[in-house]
This record gives C-alpha cells, structure tokens and sequence, in this order.
C-alpha cells in the first residue's frame, strides 16, 4: 500500500513536469493610461484543438507617481485589484456586489477563430486576475486564432464594492496558434569576414556561420520561481532571459538598476554576435527598454530626491514660521496683556470715580430730603403758630370788641334813663308809656365782619373803655 502511493506521487510528479514542458511561458507588460505598469506571467497549453491559458503569478502593479500619492495605502494593503470583462453587459454586478465604472466604458475580451469554452467568471461579468485562473477556449479550425482582453485597474472598497480607476492602453494580445517545434540550428545567409594569412596578405573567406540557440545559465532564485524551462535544466534560452530580464526590469526600485539586470544584460551583450537576427532585434529593444528604464529610475530619484529636498524645505519653512507665529503671538500677547492692564486701571478709576460721584449724589439727595423734611416741618409749625395766635388774636378781639358794645350799651341806656328822670311829670306825654328799663338795640350780624373790621371795632372799644370814668360814665 504504501509503494502504491510512493508509485502514485511519482507519476503525479512526472505528469506535472511533462505538463510544464508542454506549456509555453509567456510574460507581458501593460501600461495603463495613467503610466501604471502591469506584469502578467502566464503560460498556454495546447492539447488538440483546446487551449488552455492560465496565471502562473499573481499580476505585479507598478504604481505611477501621479497614482502613488493617491491610492500609496491601497496598495500597500493589497486593494488594487485588476480584472478583465467577459461579456458585454448592460450593468455590471448585482445587489450583493457593485462595481463603480467611473466613466470608463468596459470593453469586453475579443476572441477570433476559437470558441470560449470556460473561464473563471463570477457571474458578474467581470473576472479578477488572480494566480492559477484559466480561460479554455476551443478552436474551430481557423487561422490565425487570436485573443485580446483589455485590463483594467479596480480599487477595492469593501463590503464587495470596487471602483474602476485606470485601463491598460493596449490589450493583452495572446496569439492562440499552435507553436511548431523549434529548430536548434538556423542557416544564415552568408557573410564574408576579412581574416590574414600567413603570408601577411588580407583576403576574403566567405563563411556561413551557424547560429544555435544559446542557453543562458540561469540563478538559482529564477530557476526555483521559473521551474525547469527547457531540456537542459537550470539555463534559460534567449528569448527566455530577455523576458526575465523585462520581469525584473518591471520590479525595479530605486534609483539604478540592479547588478542582477546588468549581469543578464551582459551575459546577453556575449552572446550577441552568435544571435539570430530576430534575437538581436529582440536584444536590441530590450536594451532599448533597459536603458529607459534606467533613465526614468534616474529621473524617479531625482524626482524624489528633489520632493524629499522640497519637503524639507517645506518643513523647515514651516518650522520657521511657526516660530515667527509664535514670536509675534509671544509679543502680541505681551501687548495685548499691558493694554489689558491700562484698561483694567482706567476702568478701575473710572468704576470708582463713578462710585465717588453717587456716593456724594446719594448724600445730597439724603441732605436735600432732610432739608426738605426740615423746612417742611418750620413750615407746618409756623403755620401752626400762625394759625394759633390768629386764634388768640380773633379770640381776644371778639372779647374786647364783646366787652366794649356792652359797655357803650349800658351808659347809652343810662343817659336815656338819667334825662328822663330829669323831665317833670307833667311834661310826660299822657298817652306814651314810661321807661321802666334799658333801651335794647338790634344785634348786629358780625358773620361776615372781616379781620380788619373787627381790630377796628377793637381800638373802638378800647377806646371808650379809656374814657369811661370809674362810675362808668364817658367823659368826652
């Protein structure tokens, strides 16, 4: 049993290696609109009339710097995801997932001369580009079998939303043709070459030089990731190390490319002159690229360098204004606090001048009402007073003037009575009545007598009281 299952690994293992012989490596770079880089590795298996193409590698994205400062943390938390669309849909996703196109019109993948037979569609009709995804197609017999998919760039923004941020500006152009078995040997046209004889004498040999597909030693970190890429194990053809090369040049950082790029580009440089013409042109542009990408790492640094210089002269301009700010906010402060001060001073001044000023009106008030009190009171007491001896002056006025019409009433009547008893009998009227008693006067009213009158019937009185004798009787 357990030999079975030792017998049982090995044909696994064999069948694995057997099928990575038979698939073809491939490698291509896209570049999106926004100067993104996308590196996807892929291999393709022809069994029959089925084609198999499949992810060997999760896709590598290489962030432009207009792109690096603005989705930096996506992509360093993995959020940058990049798809392709299978069909042509009237509204991609669905209620459990959106997908945010903004304003890019999805274009679907282009399939001639071959028929899909089945992908990894999610149902959504759109497929993230992820390690080991395939896509079957069948062909139906016609030439020149194609297939081109557009790639697109997608941040994820959780909870099953992704939003379209960039698109590649070519398509992944895979050619679906079944390949012919290489050849080792190339003729080539004939070249002359000048060479010297013994005789010193320059002459012309005509050659045919043989060109064969050199292998390139490969390091044992490619040979570990690549696996075993050809029948000679550990060595890498040509047109194998100028795409690993255009891998590497593709995870470039820094500011020059790495010993490890210049090493496979000059292990390439020695085998140029025994290249074929399409390995040279091959050559030729990947020197091309390399050269660029040189170039834009130099300039990248030196952008960098010159972002990294203005960012701390940004920070150092920063740091001096603050203490600008702060110096002038210091003395601002100190301004502010002696104005405060003076103001504090005069206010206080002020507050009590004001509190001086109804201190003293408050205690002129208090005098006024009690000089108002007082003088109302002299007031009420003299008219008092007033009214008090006019009483007594009214009072013993009506005594005097009382006593004196009495007094001038009894010696009238007593004169009356003295000159009729003077008269004789019989000069007595016969029919008059005599005078028995004191002739009575009508009172007078006195109601309406005013002051003045009655002080002058007063002085009257008082006057005849100054002539009347001790027996009564006027003495005029």
């Amino acid at each position: 049993m357990r030999l079975q299952r030792i017998f049982f690994v090995l044909v696994l293992v064999v069948m694995s290696n057997m099928m990575s012989l038979l698939a073809e490596q491939r490698s291509e770079t896209l570049r999106t609109r926004q100067g993104d880089e996308v590196l996807l590795r892929y291999d393709i298996t022809h069994t029959n009339d089925q084609v198999i193409i499949r992810l060997t590698h999760h896709p590598v994205i290489t962030l432009s710097s207009q792109h690096r400062q603005t989705y930096g943390d996506a992509f360093s938390d993995n959020k940058l995801k990049c798809l392709y669309f299978e069909k042509s849909m009237g509204k991609y996703g669905g209620k459990k997932q959106q997908l945010d196109l903004n304003g890019l019109q999805p274009s679907p993948m282009r399939i001639s001369k071959a028929d899909l037979t089945s992908s990894d569609w999610n149902g959504y009709g759109y497929v993230e580009l992820e390690k080991d995804r395939e896509v079957m197609l069948t062909l139906n017999g016609g030439s020149s079998p194609h297939l081109d998919i557009p790639i697109y760039l997608a941040l994820y923004k959780g909870k099953n939303k992704l939003q379209l941020i960039d698109m590649s500006t070519r398509s992944l152009s895979i050619d679906l043709t079944k390949p012919e078995p290489k050849s080792k040997v190339r003729p080539q046209q004939p070249t002359s070459q000048p060479v010297t004889t013994n005789n010193g004498v320059d002459g012309e040999v005509r050659r045919e030089p043989i060109y064969e597909e050199r292998d390139v030693p490969a390091p044992m970190g490619d040979m570990v990731e690549a696996g075993d890429m050809g029948a000679g194990g550990g060595v890498f053809s040509i047109q194998q190390q100028i795409d690993r090369v255009r891998n590497m040049l593709a995870r470039e950082k820094g500011e020059d490319l790495s010993d490890e790029v210049n090493k496979a580009m000059d292990d390439l440089a020695a085998l140029y002159s025994t290249c074929s013409p399409e390995e040279k042109s091959a050559i030729d542009n990947l020197r091309a690229e390399v050269n660029q990408k040189g170039a834009e790492l130099q300039q990248a640094a030196q952008a960098a360098k010159a972002e990294e210089e203005k960012r701390q002269q940004d920070e150092e301009n920063k740091v001096k204004e603050d203490e600008d700010n702060q110096k002038k906010r210091n003395i601002w402060l100190m301004i502010g606090g002696a104005l405060l001060a003076v103001l504090l001073f005069v206010g206080n001044q002020v507050m009590q001048h004001v509190r001086n000023r109804s201190q003293v009106r408050s205690m002129q008030e208090l005098q006024d009402r009690a000089m108002h009190q007082a003088e109302g009171q002299i007031k009420q007491r003299t008219r008092s007073m007033v009214q008090q001896q006019m009483g007594k002056a009214e009072q013993a006025v009506v005594r005097t003037a009382s006593g004196s019409l009495r007094a001038v009433r009894g010696s009238a009547e007593d004169h009356a009575a003295a000159r009729v008893s003077a008269k004789s009998p019989e000069e007595k009227p016969s029919g008059d009545k005599p005078l028995t008693g004191r002739i009575k006067a009508k009172p007078k009213d006195r109601s309406k007598e005013t002051l003045q009158e009655k002080a002058e019937r007063a002085a009257r009185g008082a006057r005849i009281r100054k002539h009347r004798d001790s027996d009564g009787n006027l003495s005029i």
